[in-house]
């Protein structure tokens, strides 16, 4: 003879809903991947105002190198004038005495001036300090093919010339125009010495910590080379130009910090450590996801059977009390226990009284429509709502129930049976409100115990 086929395979079942995994895990990748980005944008961010800082620093301290270059060749300036506008210049040019005892003393006060030459019209006449055989060097500027424009150009405007001569010759001169009866005389010639003017100003290259470059952009629009490191560093997207004015002409000046900037390890800390952060955050918002999800299902849904909770199942009867007074309708409710079912958690265990629980609970979710709901109340009780259910069809219904109930159940090698004990009550007819009808279906579910105790 066949027996019956197991409940786990020919029974309907609800378990209760369940996103897919992948869901959560998508959630929680993509705010591990914002909060990583996060950190990311403030580290760029941090970078970017470092850069900033930096470039302002390099700015100012550009800045201040020209305003301490332009105020050593003032003084120069300022000196070379004061002699060409001295008439003793040209009374004594003829008196070598004379002249040497006046640039002796001035030549003490002098700073960053290397030799002082006087000419008449364009041609040298006088050099302080002289040269060692005491020889006026026989010099004409007229021989000056690139210079000459300049100077007479400045000699029209009456105003001094700030000239750099590069390499082989490399000097920096300062010529004063001399006027006697507003009529031009001649020219003081200023050498400066570029080395101690850089130095004092602060341009030099010794520290290591910066790289300079520096050249004069005339006024005319031509550029010198270099006068200090090389005209590559202009082009530099990293360096910071600046430049002042001077007598017309425009000083530039490139600057850059020598060497690369070596990486932060803190700055590398504080990646990790976010990253981490990030990671532990996304994964900690996935296990409060997970933990919510099982007590959500705790609450709603039995542990054992799978059904719908007590809670479920009473929220449900209220909507379906308050619907159906408002249509005037009627529904029923079954409360059922099943006969002996102490006995055979006493022969068999409590395990196998849980499985055969579990499977009266799939076998009585196939006998009901999807629009009721079954729970199981508690212990060896369960309740069904039979919602737009008459009495005379929930009374079919019950007995269909019992029937069913009271098949075999194959528990592995075991075969049990219990029987059902089912108490109706029928809304309106048996109460109206929620504790009503659980005490009717209760009292005759007692009623019905006794009757099939056996």
């Amino acid at each position: 003879m066949k027996k019956p086929q197991s409940l786990a395979g020919d029974m309907q079942t609800i378990s209760p809903p369940k996103l897919r995994p992948i869901l959560p895990a998508i959630a929680c990748l993509l705010l591990f991947l914002c909060l990583g980005s996060g950190v990311e944008w403030m580290l760029f961010e941090y970078r970017q105002q470092q850069s900033a800082w930096a470039k302002a620093i390099d700015a100012n301290h550009a800045e201040t190198l020209l305003a301490r270059l332009q105020a050593e060749l003032n003084t120069v300036i300022y000196l070379s004038n004061a002699i060409a506008e001295n008439p003793a210049i040209r009374q004594d040019l003829p008196d070598p005495d004379k002249m040497g005892k006046f640039f002796t003393d001035t030549f003490r006060l002098s700073r960053h001036v290397q030799s002082f030459a006087i000419t008449k019209a364009y041609r040298i006449a006088y050099v302080f300090p002289p040269d060692d055989d005491g020889q006026t060097i026989d010099y004409d500027y007229k021989g000056l093919i690139n210079q000459l424009p300049w100077i007479q150009a400045n000699l029209e405007t009456r105003t001094p010339l700030l000239a750099w001569t590069n390499p082989p010759e490399r000097r920096l001169t300062y010529l004063s125009p001399i006027f006697e009866d507003g009529q031009f005389w001649g020219l003081l010639s200023t050498l400066i010495n570029d080395s101690s003017l850089l130095s004092t100003a602060g341009l030099t290259q010794t520290t290591g910590e910066y790289q300079y470059s520096l050249r004069i952009q005339r006024k005319e629009g031509l550029k010198s080379a270099a006068i200090l490191g090389s005209d590559g560093l202009f082009d530099d997207p990293n360096a910071n130009v600046s430049s002042m004015t001077l007598l017309g002409d425009t000083w530039q000046l490139a600057l850059k910090a020598s060497g690369e900037t070596p990486p932060s390890n803190w700055r590398l800390f504080f990646r990790v450590l976010g990253w981490i952060f990030a990671a532990a955050f996304a994964a900690l918002m996935l296990a409060l996801w997970t933990l919510k999800r099982k007590l959500d299902d705790l609450a709603l849904y039995d542990r054992l059977t799978e059904l719908p909770s007590r809670h479920l199942f009473l929220d449900r009867l209220k909507q379906v009390i308050r619907r159906t007074k408002r249509n005037q309708g009627k529904f029923s409710t079954l409360f059922i226990n099943l006969n002996e079912f102490s006995k055979i958690n006493q022969s068999h265990g409590t395990k196998v009284g849980d499985m055969m629980l579990a499977g009266i609970g799939k076998r009585l979710i196939g006998l009901i429509r999807h629009c009721d709901t079954v729970t199981r109340w508690g212990g060896d009780e369960f309740l069904i709502l039979l919602d737009e259910c008459p009495h005379d069809q929930a009374i079919i219904i019950a007995e269909n129930l019992r029937h069913q109930i009271e098949l075999p159940i194959y528990c592995g090698e075991l075969q049990l049976r219990v029987g059902a004990a089912i108490g109706l009550a029928t809304f309106p007819d048996d109460g109206q409100s929620l504790a009503a009808l659980l005490k009717v279906a209760d009292a005759k579910m007692v009623k019905d115990k006794a009757l099939h105790k056996n």
